[in-house]
């Protein structure tokens, strides 16, 4: 069949569903940089750079964007191999770091509409809700968790980013409204019990 489309004798052909997996996510990738490369070479020429030192500059950044997943040493290469996505996960808490020191303000105004708003809205629809709660604490910390007719569906949170105004934000609302809430009632409770008794 083949042969009989191409007329060829075909040498790189998806031969199985991983295979199609695989370029699916390199297509993809090349895609998410591609649009990167176009923004970052826009930029620097309005800039007024050179056009062709505006080039080189795209294409370091467009590297750098969203991860350089080559930029690691020996010993991390070493680790890499016994370790799936060690030098990735390297790579992502140095752009979070990076993005937070470079851009603060629009950094974290991102990271506030995009996962700390969204996990403060879910928190507040389902952390009373029993079913919710049953859920492993895994899910919860990984995903967020949307009820439709019933049902959780999980969508996972991005990394880094995702663990710690994500999970990071529902972990203090619970611990606020679980623990510190009563415990200031307790508090002023006695508070006031002693004002009534002494004075």
């Amino acid at each position: 069949v083949k042969q009989y489309f191409t007329k060829t004798n075909p040498i790189n052909y998806i031969k199985n569903f991983p295979e199609f997996f695989r370029i699916y996510l390199e297509f993809s990738e090349a895609v998410n940089r591609s649009g990167n490369f176009k923004l970052s070479l826009e930029r620097n020429l309005k800039k007024g750079l050179p056009e062709k030192e505006a080039i080189s500059k795209a294409a370091v950044e467009t590297r750098d964007n969203p991860i350089d997943y080559r930029r690691m040493g020996a010993k991390i290469q070493a680790l890499n191999q016994i370790s799936a996505f060690f030098n990735a996960r390297i790579q992502g808490l140095y752009q979070t770091a990076k993005a937070f020191k470079d851009r603060p303000m629009q950094t974290y105004a991102k990271v506030f509409m995009y996962v700390q708003l969204p996990s403060i809205l879910l928190w507040m629809a389902n952390h009373d809700d029993p079913d919710y709660q049953s859920l492993p604490q895994w899910r919860k910390d990984l995903f967020w968790n949307i009820r439709i007719n019933g049902t959780y569906y999980p969508i996972a949170k991005p990394f880094e980013i995702g663990l710690i105004f994500g999970t990071g934000t529902e972990r203090f609302l619970d611990y606020y409204f679980e623990i510190f809430v009563p415990f200031l009632y307790f508090f002023l409770h006695i508070l006031t019990f002693s004002q009534q008794l002494y004075f």
